[in-house]
């Protein structure tokens, strides 16, 4: 019998995983990504007004989220701990 597998939460854009390599990120940055966002979902997250969650990927990096139209999440950038957003 086999597992059923868990839909993926996270897709993770081309240019956030470039960033994220660029700015010295190891490991797998949607696994990374998704573990930590489904954490601060379930304690209570909360968004800007463009409902970007900042998710915290390294102890100098964070990743930025959106909900996607079709549903879960796109990480889009990678960005330094204390950047903010424009």
């Amino acid at each position: 019998m086999s597992r059923k597998q868990r839909k993926k939460l996270v897709h993770v854009h081309d240019h956030a995983q470039e960033r994220y390599w660029a700015r010295g990120g190891r490991g797998n940055l949607r696994k990374i990504v998704e573990g930590k966002l489904r954490y601060l979902l379930k304690t209570g997250v909360s968004t800007t007004s463009d409902l970007i969650v900042e998710v915290p990927v390294a102890p100098h990096l964070k990743a930025l989220c959106t909900p996607k139209e079709t549903g879960g999440w796109l990480c889009f950038t990678v960005l330094e701990q204390d950047w903010h957003i424009a």
